[in-house]
């Protein structure tokens, strides 16, 4: 077995009677280490957690809240980390994803980054929706269901949050610590998927709304944000990395519209030409019809044609009389 002491990271989770934890965890060797907070009162999954877990506490509080304590109060417990992934309990993904996403966190050396969602799942903003042509996309949000922090940018967001908001929020909040719109830190990776159950797959109940029913924890988050005067703003993806069939696939997509638009560029450019050559010709004959009224009315003027006036007068009577 890995040597526990070795390991570079963490998976943090506040752990209900409703979780899937038991599905995070490898038969042979991990990267990371479980530290487990139990918010239930139920004997057997107490006992039950704590055997899964590497580090285990049991206190009452949301995901984040409960991170806050054990971080003021043991903040040595996170110094062997390099990141730490901040999990919702009830998440549905394969261990061999979770040791992936920490490689990719590692490779890239993202500030924050979370698996995309599968579609059949729970997806609270497009952005962090799977896209299936992506390896991974460079966004300014990152969801506060499993944002994957290094471990010094998760420091600087726990020194400045105080716990007041529950969930709703945190996203927001840690966003705009660590600047997610200015930087290019945070990512949403697509090679990594995670199914975030329904709840009616859980009964029809979110334990989150037991500690703070919805509506509450939704007006909560508004006054705190708006304290701290950040805006929640619409996520964007800023980046797409693609893999190289669909780079591949893309470049000839471009290829063929630039041959399309060379296309329409010179059929426009015969069309404006013979456009022109209409024009150039009815310019001709508006110049000829005025050069020819010219001439006319240069010859009305003239002493000559004032002068032989009455022959012109004669020959029509002559003209008027042998009809």
């Amino acid at each position: 077995m890995e040597n526990r002491a070795l390991r570079k990271n963490c998976i943090f989770t506040s752990a209900g009677n409703k979780h899937n934890v038991q599905e995070w965890i490898p038969n042979g060797d991990r990267s990371w280490d479980l530290i487990s907070v139990y918010y239930g009162d139920d004997a057997d999954t107490y006992g039950f957690i704590e055997s899964l877990s590497d580090k285990f506490f049991s206190r009452k509080g949301s995901k984040f809240q409960n991170l806050r304590a054990i971080y003021l109060e043991n903040p040595a417990i996170f110094k062997q980390y390099d990141r730490i992934w901040v999990m919702d309990d009830d998440l549905r993904i394969s261990p061999t994803s979770i040791e992936t996403m920490f490689q990719v966190a590692e490779c890239w050396d993202f500030w924050v980054c979370q698996p995309s969602f599968d579609a059949t799942g729970k997806v609270s903003y497009a952005v962090t929706a799977h896209q299936p042509e992506s390896i991974l996309r460079i966004v300014d949000f990152v969801e506060v269901t499993c944002p994957l922090f290094r471990k010094d940018k998760l420091c600087v967001f726990l020194d400045e949050y105080d716990g007041e908001l529950v969930g709703w929020g945190i996203d927001y909040w840690y966003g705009n610590s660590l600047e997610s719109k200015k930087t290019n830190r945070f990512a949403v990776v697509d090679i990594v998927q995670t199914l975030n159950p329904h709840d009616e797959a859980k009964g029809g109940v979110r334990e989150i709304d037991v500690l703070q029913p919805r509506a509450e924890r939704s007006k909560h988050a508004d006054r705190v944000l708006s304290h701290l005067s950040i805006t929640a703003t619409h996520p964007e993806n800023k980046y797409w990395i693609l893999d190289d069939y669909r780079v591949n696939k893309y470049k000839r997509d471009i290829e063929d519209s630039n041959k399309e638009l060379l296309e329409l560029r010179s059929n426009l450019a015969l069309a404006l030409n013979e456009n022109y050559d209409l024009k150039e010709r009815n310019c001709l004959q508006e110049n000829e019809i005025r050069s020819i009224s010219t001439t006319y009315n240069e010859i009305l003027g003239s002493t000559t044609w004032r002068l032989t006036s009455p022959v012109r007068w004669l020959g029509r009577l002559i003209k008027r009389a042998l009809r």
